[in-house]
């Protein structure tokens, strides 16, 4: 009954700092894309993600929380562990049996389980006071944005945001469409130009008067801020076309709109500042009673350049808001039209939504496919490979299996035709069925034996690619990341620093698999001399898993900055990938050779040392997707988008025609 309470009291503490997390979690902790679009500042994150997406991102930020929680809980046991090591080599039992402490305190410390009940609730309340100090709070924020990653904050967001910036060419997508704003615009341009009718040596060079500046601009400058507000209130009456408040909920009918109510109302009231900035472009100024003039050229380029701060906060803010309608409706954009018109040109909607369904992220889905062709070859290769050693195995030791032959002998010598003549060759037809049958027996066992090398290649090569791809993600959107370098100027600090997580994780999860299988194996009762052997014998290798992290690290991001260059091809691509991986085989070789005792014997027929086997199995899974990881980076780029930048004239014209 004591257990249960404590029990109780361990759950109590872990549901506290759910709770917690929970109310943590709602709080952005990134820089993109907020404050390049100030009006998703205070923004919960709940409104800023699927649901799905959210409980993904939660569930890793509790754990997060749950994982220091039974670190600090369980630390008590860990320093008995390993204070009494010498004692715990001669116990024989569970690791929670009784290791001989004497001293009153530590032992009643190590026996909290039964006697202090309070213990959970401390450690929980020391968590949740200890986030608020300045030494700890950048932990906790580390923890939030990785989590705030996995559930698309910001990254989800932003994304559709890069695809709108860069994948539509607003000005030919709304070449025959109503322009709101871009035809106020170009009427206001139209009686700015009549303010210069008078220029006779404006009209003798065949300008237009819409399109003369004011007197005191150069009419260089007059373009380019013509040309850049334009463009940019082709954006807006684009996207305004699927954001107003009209249209909205027949775009995304699948996300209640109220919950966003304030945040359109403050668009809304930008727009129309907007457009009554546009329309005050050409009001005169009352110089004295009754007498109006027309602004004067500092009064209008000052017009101007608010006009230009406004579209462009205008633009940014109303892509943000379409990014969150688009995700928060599941990635879905309706369109009430169903006869959407074939050519891009004449259907805005479309554009947008070909936009922003393009197919992102190649190092993502490459990571994914390559992960899973991998495992499954890698997996096969070394089950195949196990197989064959205890063939060359058993070729040297007929002894182990003696217990099968000999049934199979005198089974064969009782038969009628046991007598008969060549009975050299029925012994030899005996030993290979003797033989094969015990290898028939060993496949459960070797078939475990392949489940836990994969599972420890594969945590450390996901955890390895994973820490850097992220960290390059976050360093891109920060515009931090140069990806145009040359191999004679090659970034091995940088990519060294980005792939330290890596290293760190994989060793870390060396030691932790291989103590769930003899975990797994000792049927979930593990000794504590079987914890310290395991330590003894291979804590060597575990500290020496840094490196082939760091490896694993470099090679991918290598290939992820390097797969878009012209000059890097298909077969360049993957032949410094399968470099890659022949290293990675040849630094696990090295540490197993390091670490390994050399008189470990291997079979006179097998055309390799066991060492050479041992490094085959743990590289098998990391080098096959480093090779499939380029290969399919390299063949997505034949999937990327039409329309990754605008089309000139001439291109959009070939394209129509074919």
């Amino acid at each position: 009954m004591d257990d249960l309470l404590y029990v109780g009291f361990i759950l109590a503490g872990a549901a506290t700092l759910v709770i917690e997390a929970y109310r943590n979690f709602n709080s952005v902790s990134a820089r993109h894309p907020f404050e390049l679009h100030p009006i998703l500042k205070g923004v919960e994150v709940r409104n800023l993600c699927t649901s799905g997406e959210i409980l993904f991102g939660f569930i890793w930020y509790a754990f997060f929380y749950l994982i220091a929680y039974a670190v600090i809980l369980s630390s008590a046991e860990v320093y008995a562990l390993v204070s009494n090591a010498s004692t715990a080599t001669k116990t024989i039992g569970a690791a929670g049996a009784e290791i001989g402490v004497d001293n009153p305190f530590i032992e009643g410390v190590i026996s909290g389980a039964s006697t202090d009940y309070s213990k959970p609730i401390i450690v929980s309340a020391l968590i949740v006071s200890s986030l608020s100090l300045g030494a700890v709070r950048p932990i906790e924020s580390t923890m939030r944005a990785i989590a705030h990653r996995f559930a698309g904050v910001p990254r989800g967001i932003y994304r559709v945001i890069e695809n709108l910036q860069r994948k539509v060419d607003y000005a030919r997508v709304m070449e025959r469409h109503p322009n709101p704003l871009g035809g106020l615009f170009k009427a206001k341009i139209s009686a700015i130009g009549q303010l210069n009718s008078n220029d006779e040596s404006a009209h003798s060079k065949g300008r237009s008067k819409k399109d003369m500046p004011p007197s005191g601009a150069t009419p260089v400058k007059w373009s380019i801020e013509k040309t850049q507000i334009t463009e940019m209130l082709q954006a807006v009456d684009c996207l305004r076309q699927v954001t107003n408040p009209v249209s909205r909920n027949l775009y995304f009918p699948l996300y209640n709109l109220e919950q966003l109510r304030s945040l359109s109302e403050k668009l809304d009231d930008q727009y129309y500042r907007l457009k009554s900035t546009i329309s005050d472009l050409d009001r005169k100024v009352e110089k004295s009673e009754g007498d109006f003039r027309p602004p004067e050229d500092a009064l209008l380029e000052e017009r101007l350049a608010e006009l230009i701060n406004e579209a462009m906060l205008m633009k940014s803010n109303l892509m943000a808001y379409f990014a969150v309608l688009f995700v928060r409706n599941n990635y879905a954009l309706y369109s009430p039209d169903k006869r959407d018109q074939p050519k891009l040109d004449n259907n805005p909607v479309r554009a947008i939504r070909d936009a922003v369904f393009t197919a992102e992220k190649d190092e993502r889905n490459s990571f994914v496919l390559g992960l899973i062709m991998a495992s499954a070859l890698s997996f096969l290769s070394i089950f195949l490979l196990y197989q064959q050693w205890d063939r060359w195995y058993v070729m040297d030791h007929p002894e182990v299996y003696e217990e099968i032959w000999h049934p199979i002998a005198e089974s064969a010598q009782a038969s009628p035709s046991g007598n008969t003549g060549g009975s050299g060759i029925n012994d030899a037809r005996l030993r290979r069925e003797a033989e094969q049958q015990w290898l028939r027996q060993r496949s459960p066992e070797l078939l475990a034996q392949s489940i836990w090398d994969q599972l420890l290649t594969l945590s450390i090569t996901v955890s390895g690619v994973l820490f850097v791809m992220i960290a390059r993600d976050i360093r891109r959107e920060e515009q931090s990341w140069p990806e145009d370098w040359n191999f004679y100027q090659f970034p091995i600090l940088r990519f060294l620093t980005t792939s330290i997580l890596s290293g760190l994780s994989a060793c870390f999860l060396a030691p932790l698999v291989k103590i769930a299988q003899i975990w797994w194996f000792a049927n979930f009762d593990i000794t504590n001399n079987q914890v310290i052997d395991l330590f003894r014998a291979s804590g060597g290798q575990f500290a020496l898993q840094f490196g082939a992290g760091l490896i694993l690290g470099v090679s991918a991001l290598t290939l992820m900055d390097r797969h878009k260059d012209s000059g890097w091809t298909r077969r360049r691509t993957v032949s410094f990938a399968l470099g890659c991986g022949i290293l990675y085989a040849v630094y696990q070789w090295c540490t197993l050779y390091l670490t390994l005792p050399l008189d470990v014997d291997s079979p006179s027929s097998a055309p390799f040392s066991r060492s050479v086997r041992d490094a085959l199995i743990l590289s098998a899974l990391p080098a096959m997707f480093l090779v499939f990881f380029g290969w399919l980076l390299e063949l997505s780029e034949k999937a990327r988008p039409k329309y990754d930048m605008p089309p000139d004239k001439d291109t959009a014209e070939k394209r129509r025609m074919s």
